[in-house]
């Protein structure tokens, strides 16, 4: 019996189980593709859909053999550099977060705490407004489409099984999270001034009016004047969030040494 047609037909499984433990990585830590808001099924159906597609191309630009002793001897760092990729996405992303939290607990706000459904944790309500408008308009500006780009412009920069993790990786984390920090603070500036003021105000009111309670009245203004500027600030925040996107993808993209592209900067791209 010629089994040569059956070993052929099973050829290209190493190459595709390396992929689909690089994509499986990015999807674990992804922004959108790895929340538990999106159910199990999907996400697995995804992770083998974009790994059957993308197998021709590992084929086509690895120069090693693969065979099923190098998926058990690599898969794990594949999995870490899908993981890399997907985690500089999510800590981009998470710049709004961490504007809504600063803006929550200044304004008081953040005594009430609501479940996050994409990172599965809990969080403040101004923060959970905060990443649904700029999760919105990562999409809308095709952060999606780039996050693919950059996964298909690993494979040129990263061929399977020459990833090793260094110190390189460990600045481009670092960098990443230094990054989201900065632009939390700036994102959240117009309301931390405002509130300063506010305090300011309402200090200068309680000594000249000691009968006046000042703490309940002080929650409510607070509040209001937060989501007022909140309201205002949002709205004009665009160029501040496509610099914090764009400079995310140009960490991820400097630090794996991946080419650029047309979906490099999403300033245009949008």
């Amino acid at each position: 019996m010629n089994l040569a047609p059956y070993i052929q037909l099973f050829a290209p499984l190493p190459a595709f189980a390396l992929t689909l433990f690089r994509i499986g990585g990015m999807f674990l830590a992804a922004p959108f593709f790895g929340g538990s808001g999106i159910p199990v099924r999907i996400r697995g159906g995804m992770v083998v859909l974009l790994a059957a597609i993308m197998t021709p191309l590992v084929i086509a630009q690895t120069s090693k053999s693969l065979d099923f002793s190098s998926v058990i001897s690599g898969g794990l760092c594949e999995a870490l550099l899908g993981l890399v990729i997907g985690l500089v996405f999510g800590i981009t992303l998470m710049c709004a977060e961490v504007a809504g939290a600063l803006a929550a607990q200044q304004a008081g706000l953040s005594l009430s705490e609501v479940i996050n459904p994409l990172q599965d944790s809990q969080t403040s309500v101004l923060g959970q407004s905060y990443m649904t408008i700029f999760g919105l308009c990562f999409l809308a500006v095709g952060g999606h489409r780039a996050m693919i780009a950059a996964l298909l412009d690993s494979y040129r920069a990263i061929p399977v099984l020459t990833f090793a993790v260094n110190d390189s990786i460990l600045l481009l984390l670092v960098d990443a999270v230094t990054g989201a920090f900065n632009f939390g603070i700036r994102l959240a500036g117009p309301v931390l001034v405002a509130l300063f003021l506010t305090e300011t105000a309402l200090g200068f009111v309680s000594r000249t009016v000691p009968q006046l309670n000042i703490l309940s009245v002080g929650f409510a203004i607070r509040g209001l004047i937060a989501l007022g500027v909140i309201a205002v600030s949002v709205t004009t925040s665009e160029g501040l969030l496509l610099k914090a996107f764009d400079e995310g993808i140009g960490l991820l993209r400097a630090g794996l040494h991946l080419p650029d592209s047309r979906w490099g900067s999403l300033s245009n791209a949008g």
